[in-house]
């Protein structure tokens, strides 16, 4: 297995990556690279450790410690911005062509910021022989911003690599997905998991990393996103608190945090956005297990160091209320990925929690 400081980190093992490793010392990487999978699975870590093969300064590619390869991604360091001269990242919020153009709040990727790649691929690399565009994610290219894309794609510069990561790939247009080489990312099993969180915890004790890998369903990019939180552990039990709260909440309390959560989500930007659609994910990971427990399949629960907690406010509902809140949760998160109003999309969702019996009686002929 790959090491952390490896080429390819916590994917390093698969036989796609083996090739693509093949192909990067071969100096024969395809021209367009489309690196799909589930989101939080890892894709931006392993395309700035594409963007090192590319262009380190090594004479095996890549080493990982001279400084063009630190400078696009350092472990140490791990979520400074990208600072070499050859590697642009385009995201929503990013750089574009027009100088007054805002997109700090931008959930897309527009034909501006295609305007601004077509004119720094144009231009010969300043630090090397070659130039890596990271596209990230793919899917939020607006629809003329993909037809100039796929005009670049079809007529690629000389030494210019693009890697597109998307979770969401059946968005793509099916043009775009046929310019390039696809690479599919799967989550990695609770062994691999654990070794990986061993090897950047090393201090962290072993049912704290169980616990991680089991939260993380394999999924090392949404664990990375979670360790530069804090403590992935005190923030999912503040999380559960939160929804525990809300639950037995009233009306009013409700839409007041609906408020509130859209204030902290909806105002600041895609990375706000995420931190909010992070949250949701912990909520559906906790109603998931409610319905786990509800039918006898505790062995499954994410949260096992709180099973007896998750038994009791599974008891509390009918399983047919947890199925439809879960629906809603996932409905909602569908929602704001796609620019919906933020507080009415949480309004709706928090008032439809469902009523559970007190604690202690039984859910066994609850009403929906």
């Amino acid at each position: 297995m790959e090491t952390e400081a490896g080429r390819f980190g916590a994917h390093g093992e698969t036989i796609a990556l083996r090739a693509l490793e093949a192909m990067i010392d071969a100096q024969r990487l395809p021209h367009a690279l489309l690196i799909s999978g589930p989101e939080g699975i890892g894709k931006h870590e392993l395309a700035l450790k594409i963007a090192q093969g590319v262009v380190c300064g090594a004479q095996r590619p890549p080493c990982g410690d001279c400084r063009p390869c630190r400078r696009i991604f350092d472990p140490e360091h791990r979520h400074e911005p990208i600072r070499h001269t050859d590697v642009a990242l385009v995201q929503p919020g990013g750089i574009c062509a027009v100088n007054d153009h805002d997109h700090s709040r931008s959930r897309t990727v527009g034909i501006c910021q295609i305007r601004w790649v077509e004119r720094v691929t144009s231009i010969k690399p300043f630090e090397g022989p070659n130039r890596v565009v990271i596209v990230d994610p793919a899917d939020a290219l607006t629809g003329d911003a993909a037809d100039a894309f796929l005009k670049t794609l079809e007529e690629p510069p000389l030494g210019v690599y693009f890697v597109l990561l998307s979770a969401r790939e059946s968005l793509l247009s099916e043009t775009i997905r046929s310019r390039c080489r696809a690479l599919r990312l799967a989550p990695l099993n609770q062994q691999r998991t654990e070794a990986w969180l061993r090897e950047r915890l090393p201090d962290l004790d072993g049912a704290a990393i169980r616990q991680l890998a089991r939260q993380s369903r394999g999924r090392v990019g949404w664990l990375d996103q979670e360790l530069a939180e804090g403590d992935p552990l005190a923030i999912r039990a503040a999380q559960i608190d939160e929804l525990l709260r809300l639950a037995d909440a009233s009306r009013a309390d409700r839409l007041a945090a609906a408020e509130q959560l859209a204030g902290r989500g909806g105002q600041s930007g895609p990375q706000a956005l995420d931190d909010l659609l992070l949250m949701l994910g912990a909520w559906i990971d906790w109603w998931r297990d409610l319905w786990l427990a509800r039918v006898g399949e505790t062995q499954r629960v994410v949260h096992s160091t709180l099973s007896q907690s998750v038994e009791a406010q599974a008891a509390r509902y009918a399983p047919e209320q947890i199925s439809r809140f879960l629906q809603t949760l996932q409905r909602t998160r569908r929602y704001l990925r796609n620019g919906v109003n933020t507080r009415l999309a949480l309004e709706a969702m928090l008032l439809r929690i469902p009523v559970g019996q007190p604690p202690g009686a039984t859910a066994a002929a609850h009403g929906a």
